[in-house]
């Protein structure tokens, strides 16, 4: 019985799946008559043969090493997460952590691991709902993971693409938000419009006054701007090309363009803008709060600086045109 490595599994299951293969080949196929004969021999080698592979530590994988087995097709995962959103309601968390060792590289993206985690599982222990803008007893929680011990197969992917994976998904995801903040910001955009052509004060409407013509042509800018960037990464996404500078530049850009629309159009109303009576309240803690979901804009910072760089150390220039 001959094996060989396999790439995408890492050391430590490959040297597993070899040591496992040396203790068939060696002791179990030549001895397969004795083993299942029931012969006065029989038990004596199986005997053998058991301490053998206790001896090699490859006895009961599926049991927790407390119990004399390898602790591995099982998790037990440990860890704080503040913030999990609908981990009250979700029936499972998928759960991003370390499973890999820290090389010499410090690389920690390519050793984490997404597992399935059961919300009903021993150790999964809801702290608190946190508050979010105040608002108490909302979805948003935080989770302390005690001892938590789910299957291996609840693994999902291999070993260490557990970061990648989610930057696949979350690509897109932040293409639709920056969707959702231009529908918001046209829509604020609506309402300071209205207000500035109805309003009056000192002797005119809103609309004669150059400071308010001046948010009016901002805030055109900045949506029409936010729009192009948004469709021009779809774009890019779309014809398979690397879209990652883009997906962080309107992650960065449009949240913060939002935010000044949404800002401008508050102000023109006073405060009629903060209250409940309109819906600027809602969209201004949302565009806030999105700098901060899907990553934080410093990241995304750092990414397209990395990107742009590596362009220029291989001798090339960022093209625009692309």
């Amino acid at each position: 019985m001959q094996i060989s490595p396999i790439p995408t599994l890492s050391d430590d299951i490959n040297d597993i799946r070899t040591r496992t293969a040396n203790i068939v080949a060696e002791k179990i196929i030549p001895n397969e008559r004795e083993i299942y004969s029931k012969s006065e021999n029989s038990a004596s080698v199986r005997k053998e043969i058991r301490d053998q592979v206790k001896k090699e530590k490859l006895w009961a994988p599926h049991l927790p090493e407390e119990y004399g087995g390898m602790g591995i097709d099982e998790w037990v995962i440990n860890g704080h997460k503040v913030m999990t959103s609908n981990g009250i309601k979700a029936d499972f968390a998928i759960v991003m952590c370390r499973t890999e060792e820290e090389g010499e590289d410090g690389e920690v993206n390519s050793r984490m691991t997404q597992i399935i985690v059961p919300t009903d599982t021993p150790g999964f222990n809801v702290i608190r709902s946190v508050p979010i803008w105040g608002h108490t007893g909302g979805d948003h929680v935080e989770i302390k993971y005690e001892n938590v011990r789910v299957p291996v197969e609840n693994q999902l992917g291999a070993r260490g693409t557990g970061h990648a994976a989610a930057q696949d998904r979350l690509g897109a995801g932040r293409v639709f938000h920056c969707m959702n903040s231009i529908g918001q910001m046209w829509r604020a955009f609506d309402l300071m419009l209205q207000r500035t052509i109805t309003r009056e004060v000192h002797g005119g409407k809103l609309e004669t006054k150059q400071l308010i013509q001046g948010f009016i042509a901002d805030s055109y800018i900045d949506i029409q701007t936010a729009r192009l960037m948004t469709i021009h990464c779809a774009e890019v996404m779309d014809s398979e090309n690397d879209p990652r500078v883009d997906i962080s530049a309107i992650k960065i850009y449009v949240p913060e363009a939002m935010h000044r629309v949404v800002d401008r159009a508050i102000q023109v109303y006073g405060w009629k803008g903060v209250s409940a009576d309109l819906p600027l309240f809602g969209m201004y803690q949302g565009a806030r709060t999105l700098r901060l979901a899907d990553g934080p804009d410093e990241v995304h910072r750092i990414l397209i600086a990395k990107q742009v760089l590596k362009k220029y150390h291989q001798g090339l220039s960022w093209d625009f045109g692309i």
